[in-house]
């Protein structure tokens, strides 16, 4: 770990029990994807519905590259080697806040890179190239509530959050010098306009997957490995 790492956990996470309260709240943050994503879908919905040239068209590639970002993120936690949680690495003697469970913890394993700064960066700069004030809002949202609670509590060091958030912004940037994006978004945008009534429920339910970071569906597929498992035995 280097010095940045060390000096900003520490100084951030020397603050966890002072304020119990203070410190429910952030553990309340930490988990709450009606907060933190949440937030990020309404701008996303206010954008598709602007009156902003082109906007529709930058909120799928804002998606694909937000999808892409997690992915990758998800590929580098497995194929990298293993980082421990800060908040739960001996070596460090970090505070934990009591309200923080050991599901929020250890549960996705690897702390590199952070899936959130994957995810949610690209979807703001998507929001960033459509709106710069809703950008600009959106990014202090995504710095303030959802990455900053995540090293006040230990789940993840700075440079977590800092490979994760460039995994994003190179995931966005490929979607959007992608020679067949325009192609792909015209596709999508044509099926908008013939079936409405497939296209919106899918949007909203691929929306609400992406501001939850997926986790209904990572429950899901871990589910069907168990039962699967059992059946297999």
């Amino acid at each position: 770990m280097n010095a940045l790492d060390l000096k900003v956990l520490h100084l951030l996470n020397g603050f966890v029990n002072h304020w119990p309260r203070f410190d429910d709240l952030v553990v309340f943050i930490a988990d709450a994807h009606l907060v933190k994503g949440g937030v990020i879908a309404l701008l996303l919905w206010w954008a598709w519905f602007s009156q902003v040239p082109r906007a529709r068209d930058k909120v799928l590639c804002g998606l694909m590259g937000g999808f892409l970002a997690l992915a990758i993120a998800r590929v580098m936690a497995h194929l990298l080697p293993f980082r421990i949680r800060p908040v739960v690495d001996p070596t460090l003697d970090l505070h934990r806040a009591p309200g923080l469970y050991d599901a929020l913890v250890e549960h996705w394993g690897s702390a590199f890179p952070s899936d959130h700064a994957a995810l949610f960066v690209p979807l703001c700069v998507a929001l960033w190239v459509i709106s710069r004030p809703v950008g600009a809002f959106a990014l202090a949202h995504t710095a303030v509530i959802i990455l900053l609670p995540r090293v006040y509590l230990g789940l993840h060091r700075p440079s977590d959050l800092l490979g994760g958030a460039a995994v994003g912004i190179l995931a966005f940037t490929a979607v959007w010098v992608w020679p067949t994006r325009d192609r792909v978004v015209r596709a999508l945008l044509g099926w908008e306009r013939r079936r409405p009534a497939f296209f919106y429920p899918l949007l909203f339910l691929f929306i609400f997957e992406l501001t939850e970071v997926f986790l209904s569906f990572r429950f899901g597929l871990a589910l069907l490995r168990r039962l699967l498992g059992l059946s297999a035995g």
